[in-house]
């Protein structure tokens, strides 16, 4: 094991023997995934390659037998340093020269011509090849069905190991939001504010940013999934972020919101609402619980208030090694909560003066829940106090 090998080697053998498993079972030869966050999951790979889209990193898991990874040649090394695959194939130039040694491997496994392989074709998932060169492939492997059903299966449940990833990743989270108050001056813009967040969390030794939408003044509160901008943050305006580092590729994704100087009492008490429904949630989380029957505990929240859910179809999702997961948190399409699942849950109440949603992280453990991150304040917080 190399100082690269940031995920133990049984880890990873514990998730390729679930897939392998779960392939057996549905008489599939192999599953051929080709995204960031599942390459990863199933060897351990660490790179920034999957940032650029000219040479595909591909993993090959047999229903039985070693792993083998399809690599440009010069990512190989890095493979060899970071990763735990049974074997390396290199193929030298871009996603065109790939294509027949990926090909090669599948065939030998019988997964071409006449072979059942698992791609990554369901919700939630990417391919990380161009559609052509998928196409391509397509035509020359037998058939292809989806992996997104084995996929789910064992990633929803999170190991030790990967818990304790969210853990730090949201202690980080938490740590970074407090120095962001701490250190607002007036005059700050929305990038300024961004800029002390994110470098906090490199300070902590996150992987990287991540992802942080942020939103502040009239008229730009319905922007929940934007970016910051040069706007500079007025005395009485609310400032809303959400999101969260990456803690060796596992996320944080939970909200904060501030108000520049003294909030006035109507947001103050609608901030208590929603962030009441959203502890009211991590109190009825257990097994076998079912994530409608955690959408109804919102909405008997938010009514007893006498307020309306008024954020997006759903209140919340799993967080993991993608920063929103499965499963869904809806009025419909319930999902039996299992122990070792993490949800971020997020209810919202959208207005035109304000948004306002609080959302934690929690692990659903075989008592009820954990929060993963420092808790939220109870009271909207203040810049420029």
């Amino acid at each position: 094991m190399s100082e690269h090998h940031l995920v133990p080697r049984a880890e990873i053998e514990r998730r390729v023997s679930a897939l392998q498993a779960r392939l057996r079972a549905v008489d599939v030869r192999c599953a051929m995934v080709t995204s960031e966050p599942n390459v990863c999951y199933l060897s351990g790979l660490r790179t920034p390659s999957f940032h650029s889209n000219s040479r595909p990193v591909v993993l090959v898991v047999p229903a039985e037998g070693p792993t083998v990874v399809v690599c440009s040649r010069s990512q190989a090394p890095n493979v060899t340093a970071s990763a735990w695959v049974g074997e390396t194939r290199a193929f030298d130039g871009f996603e065109t020269e790939a294509e027949p040694v990926l090909l090669d491997v599948l065939g030998a496994l019988g997964g071409s011509g006449d072979g059942r392989v698992a791609a990554e074709l369901g919700a939630d998932l990417r391919l990380g090849l161009s559609g052509a060169a998928f196409l391509r492939l397509r035509s020359a492997i037998g058939e292809l069905v989806d992996a997104a059903p084995a996929l789910w299966s064992i990633r929803s449940l999170k190991s030790d190991w990967e818990i304790s990833a969210l853990r730090e990743a949201g202690r980080v989270n938490g740590l970074a939001f407090d120095r962001l108050r701490d250190s607002y001056r007036p005059g700050m813009t929305e990038r300024d504010l961004f800029a002390v967040w994110a470098a906090s969390v490199m300070a902590a030794g996150a992987d990287s940013p991540g992802y942080l939408a942020m939103h502040s003044g009239p008229g730009n509160y319905d922007r929940v999934s934007g970016l910051p901008g040069n706007r500079a943050p007025e005395p009485g305006d609310l400032v809303w972020l959400d999101g969260g580092p990456r803690w060796l590729g596992y996320w944080s994704d939970i909200t904060r919101t501030y108000s520049v100087g003294a909030p006035r009492p109507e947001h103050a008490g609608l901030y208590a609402a929603s962030r009441a429904a959203t502890l009211a949630v991590g109190e009825a989380i257990r097994p076998g619980l079912t994530t409608t029957e955690l959408f109804d505990v919102v909405s008997r929240a938010f009514r007893d208030a006498g307020l309306e859910i008024g954020s997006a179809t759903r209140i919340g999702h799993g967080v993991g090694l993608q920063l929103t997961e499965p499963p869904s948190v809806l009025p419909s399409a319930p999902v039996t909560l299992e122990a070792g699942m993490v949800l971020a849950i997020e209810p919202g109440i959208a207005r035109s003066d304000g948004y306002f949603n609080v959302e934690e992280n929690f692990l659903v453990t075989p008592g009820g829940a954990e929060l993963l991150s420092p808790p939220s304040d109870p009271e909207i917080l203040t810049l420029g106090a």
